[in-house]
């Protein structure tokens, strides 16, 4: 190792009620030079032992809704200390996600806002049960934390697979539950390698896992999996729209909250070839616009 690799930062693992690096790491996006630490699949072996053991002994979890609420907050706008990245403001936060994903500022307050009006809307609490859940979070991770906040109610523990092209808001929201008083031992945050997601699946009683068609042709069908694919949103042009009210109706069905929701719309069907020519080139120069 070198000096300037020791000044490398290093998102952390959280597991077994710690913040924990790995020799294993992988690179973030970004100039920054980020890294991310992996943690090996016999690791996570060991891991569920030990939670299978811990698990009896922990005290009984009580106003989650009130902590998932505060954990949002803190989220939001609360300066936070994230493993491996030290202590970091929600200016910082926001900062790091347009350096990485370019995700605009204003952007983020508005998910912000929507996670908390998600688990505000909720109805009433679920009974929670024994499993332990495991969330695999997309490229687009901060669209589906809501995910994360469903289990975390209704689970006797979460564990967190982040993805590697955005792994800084899953991280974020683990320093955030911490923050509020979630109780350590029941929070995991597990990156891996892409295979490392088969032996969590095994590892884990319920999973809620966001992926496109390969990996949904790659894992096995279980009444206890919750597969969300990739968003194909369709568009139909009807035949006697003018072209520029076309536009205007497509322009914030796909652009809106930067394109980055499955149900934005990815694809537009025209009946007539020339239509489709002419709508292509309005509307792609009233994107470049935006």
């Amino acid at each position: 190792m070198t000096a300037g690799d020791s000044a490398t930062e290093t998102i952390s693992a959280f597991r077994r009620g710690e913040w924990h690096t790995s020799l294993d790491r992988t690179h973030l996006p970004g100039p920054a030079g980020r890294e991310l630490a992996l943690v090996p699949e016999i690791v996570a072996h060991a891991d569920r032992r030990w939670w299978d053991r811990a698990l009896p002994a922990l005290p009984l979890l009580t106003g989650r809704r009130e902590l998932l609420l505060t954990a949002l907050e803190l989220f939001d706008s609360g300066t936070l200390t994230v493993g491996g990245l030290g202590e970091q403001s929600g200016e910082a936060f926001r900062s790091a996600l347009w350096e990485s994903a370019g995700l605009p500022g204003p952007l983020v307050d508005r998910w912000c806002a929507m996670l908390r009006d998600g688990v505000l809307k909720k109805d009433d609490a679920p009974e929670p049960d024994d499993a332990l859940a495991l969330v695999a979070l997309p490229g687009n991770t901060f669209t589906c934390l809501d995910a994360v906040c469903d289990q975390a109610e209704r689970s006797a523990g979460v564990w967190l697979r982040p993805s590697r092209r955005e792994p800084l808001s899953a991280a974020r929201l683990v320093a955030a539950l911490l923050a509020a008083g979630w109780p350590r031992a029941r929070l995991g945050f597990y990156p891996g390698e892409q295979r490392f997601l088969h032996g969590l699946l095994r590892l884990t009683d319920r999973h809620v896992v966001f992926g496109g068609t390969g990996l949904a042709t790659s894992v096995r069908s279980s009444p206890a999996l919750t597969l969300h694919g990739p968003g194909r949103g369709c568009a139909l042009v009807p035949p006697d729209m003018p072209t520029d009210d076309a536009v205007a109706w497509l322009l914030p069905l796909i652009a809106a909250d930067s394109g980055r929701f499955c149900s934005n719309v990815r694809t537009v069907v025209c009946e007539k070839p020339d239509a489709a020519a002419a709508l292509a080139q309005r509307l792609a120069a009233a994107l470049d616009a935006l």
